[in-house]
């Protein structure tokens, strides 16, 4: 059983695999970045923060303090553009058109909720008996949570004051952010 001739694939010390992803790949699409800034200063990267890393912004303001939470964030920002090049667009408050799309999130989030503390009830309850616990127990709890997350326009604002402190160019779209970069852009904007 196996491969035959693998062992020659191997022991081929000319053979050079192709790289699909590299670490430093991404310091130099960071440097060509800076570099392409320098050389045309019109230019601007827009990143719509919502879209862009909103797992990590859920992962941050659920497990850290609010302060770890915006460095966190801003460690992922980073990663994605620097400071110089780029503007952060911030959603506002829900179009009038999506009124309908929020309240189902909504009823969702209450939903979610409800299901988390059903949850964390019966984890106690187990706990209380000295039952078993298992690790699907930990799991429904962690998963119905996430589903309960909501970023409170507080923290957003917050975040946007931290951010404009560290040199960033941010901008608070009165509605979906995405429209809002669609309007500013110009040519040769990333």
């Amino acid at each position: 059983m196996g491969c035959r001739f693998l062992w020659k694939f191997f022991a081929n010390k000319k053979h050079q695999p192709a790289l699909r992803y590299h670490r430093h790949l991404g310091k130099a699409l960071h440097e060509s970045r800076l570099k392409h800034a320098s050389t045309n200063t019109n230019n601007k990267v827009r990143v719509d923060v919502m879209g862009s890393i909103f797992p990590t912004i859920q992962y941050a303001y659920t497990h850290c303090s609010q302060k770890a939470a915006q460095a966190l964030v801003h460690k992922r920002l980073k990663k994605l553009a620097s400071p110089l090049i780029s503007v952060l667009y911030f959603d506002g408050d829900p179009a009038k058109e999506k009124e309908t799309t929020h309240g189902e999130r909504e009823e969702a989030r209450s939903k979610a909720e409800k299901l988390a503390d059903e949850k964390i009830n019966t984890f106690e309850a187990r706990v209380n008996n000295g039952q078993r616990i298992g690790k699907q127990d930990f799991v429904g709890i962690k998963s119905q949570l996430s589903r309960a997350f909501r970023w409170d326009k507080e923290d957003r604002l917050s975040l946007i004051a931290y951010l404009r402190d560290q040199q960033w160019t941010v901008e608070l779209s009165p509605y979906e952010a995405d429209v809002h970069i669609a309007k500013d852009c110009a040519p040769g904007d990333i």
